[in-house]
């Protein structure tokens, strides 16, 4: 079982990580590169879902689908992704911070 100082390590890495992978995903997105997109948003799934993050790999999922998705409608996930993103790194970071 990890302590909670390793879990919160984890999770800094994440989130330093994150932002990356979903600017990855946007990237490819606009330029319709489909493989690309489901690449960066596989992997931003596993990740969330490995650390219990449902809701964003719930978006990640439904990102990964690419040209499945009407554009508007994929552009729609990935921008409810940066805000999923930014509000669960606070929550995170509140948590921790409350321990303290």
């Amino acid at each position: 079982m990890l302590e909670p100082e390793e879990l919160q390590e984890i999770l800094q890495a994440y989130f330093e990580d994150a932002p990356q992978i979903l600017a990855q995903g946007r990237q490819a997105a606009d330029r319709q590169d489909w493989l690309g997109l489901a690449r960066s948003m596989h992997a931003f799934k596993g990740a969330s879902l490995n650390l219990r993050l449902d809701r964003l790999g719930e978006l990640a999922s439904r990102a990964e689908q690419g040209n499945a998705l009407l554009i508007a409608n994929l552009f729609e996930v990935l921008q409810a992704m940066e805000v999923e993103l930014r509000k669960t790194e606070a929550e995170v970071a509140d948590f921790f911070a409350r321990r303290a």
